[in-house]
């Protein structure tokens, strides 16, 4: 390696930075990741997890810390490869490829949505199994706002009109249809008539869902006018019924962000929730005096992030957001100073771990980008 100019001075530098080296494991996991996205067929992710692995057998003929690195660098390339297969696979479900006429479609009601300011309407369905066809997600939009009964939870019948999901409508711009694999999206479809009421919503199921849909309502009611539906979005992240050209606005001055749930809304939440803890439980002096209050406090915000994040709709970024802030938390129940590039490597190593596709997710690049350069 000596022979090799600059090598050796590039060798001495990075055992001089040897205790930042866990700084760079979510760059080695992502570059894993990126390359199974890169790579459009299975052969070929076998062949970039086979050489991965290569890589990593191949520094146990090595020694010193060239071996480390080459070994340490080829097995987190296999896990991010690996990662997001097991990703891929865990969420599949059959992808229709061709489109279909007019069919009624029966199943349940996981989610209603307000699109385009309310002035679209679409229900996310999970259509019974056949004989021949699992139970498949379906994203049906409506021909108008659909009755107070349709719930999530509700059982109903639709005739829709059902199409594979649209790809990137640029080179390399926005893939509806990886999105909808990853959320497990069969098709989507637009309804030829309102839905037809089967059996209303059971008590207990899809809890959350309707909780959340009565917030939002509330918040409107309490509000009223424009400025409620902005509010609402504000809360629960429901962004559908905010006037278009408020949400053009929005999006033209930069603010646009604010209205999905996401790192913002689950730091707000995680900070007020500590505060608000700690007072109280210093209000205990048997307490107190006993255990660590930031500690204990530390946890009860976690676990209030956690149902904040489920009730905004438990989508990718509020997801995403809360395993971050469950780290801080931690770091801080912990003693630790949750404010270090140390963390910050951890959090983004966890989410990655947990969902690679995030790594595509401009929010992801930019939250992770600003909160490294703060620090």
């Amino acid at each position: 390696m000596a022979s090799i100019p600059g090598a050796a001075r590039i060798l001495s530098l990075a055992e001089a930075e040897q205790s930042r080296w866990i700084l760079f494991a979510p760059i080695a996991l992502g570059a894993g990741i990126a390359l199974w996205f890169l790579l459009p067929f299975v052969a070929y992710r076998q062949a970039a997890l086979a050489i991965a692995l290569a890589m990593a057998l191949s520094g146990l003929a090595l020694s010193g810390l060239l071996a480390r690195i080459i070994i340490t660098g080829g097995l987190l390339l296999a896990l991010g490869i690996g990662a997001a297969e097991i990703r891929s696979l865990s969420v599949a479900a059959p992808v229709l490829h061709h489109r279909l006429g007019a069919a009624t479609l029966t199943g349940s009601v996981l989610a209603v949505e307000a699109r385009a300011g309310g002035d679209r309407w679409r229900i996310l369905l999970l259509r019974d199994a056949s004989d021949i066809d699992p139970a498949v997600k379906i994203r049906v939009t409506l021909p108008e706002k659909p009755s107070p009964t349709i719930q999530p939870g509700a059982r109903i019948a639709v005739p829709a009109i059902l199409q594979p999901r649209a790809g990137p409508v640029t080179p390399d711009g926005y893939d509806m249809a990886r999105v909808a694999w990853f959320e497990g999206v069969s098709a989507s479809g637009r309804a030829t008539a309102p839905p037809l009421l089967l059996a209303p919503a059971p008590p207990g199921r899809l809890w959350i869902a309707r909780q959340r849909a009565i917030l939002t309502a509330f918040i409107q009611r309490s509000i009223g006018g424009d400025a409620g539906r902005v509010g609402a979005a504000l809360v629960t992240g429901d962004q559908g019924q905010v006037p278009t050209p408020i949400l053009a606005s929005m999006r033209i001055s930069g603010l646009a962000h604010l209205l999905s749930v996401s790192g913002f809304h689950i730091a707000v939440v995680a900070g007020g929730a500590l505060l608000l803890f700690r007072k109280l439980l210093a209000l205990w002096p048997w307490l107190a005096l006993r255990v660590s209050v930031r500690a204990v406090a530390a946890m009860l915000a976690g676990l209030t992030v956690t149902a904040y994040a489920l009730l905004a709709g438990a989508e990718v970024p509020a997801i995403r957001a809360a395993i971050a802030a469950w780290i801080m938390l931690l770091a801080l129940a912990f003693g630790r100073n949750p404010l270090s590039l140390r963390l910050i490597a951890f959090a983004a190593f966890a989410i990655l771990l947990l969902r690679p596709e995030a790594l595509l997710s401009p929010s992801f690049q930019l939250s992770f980008a600003a909160v490294t350069a703060l620090v």
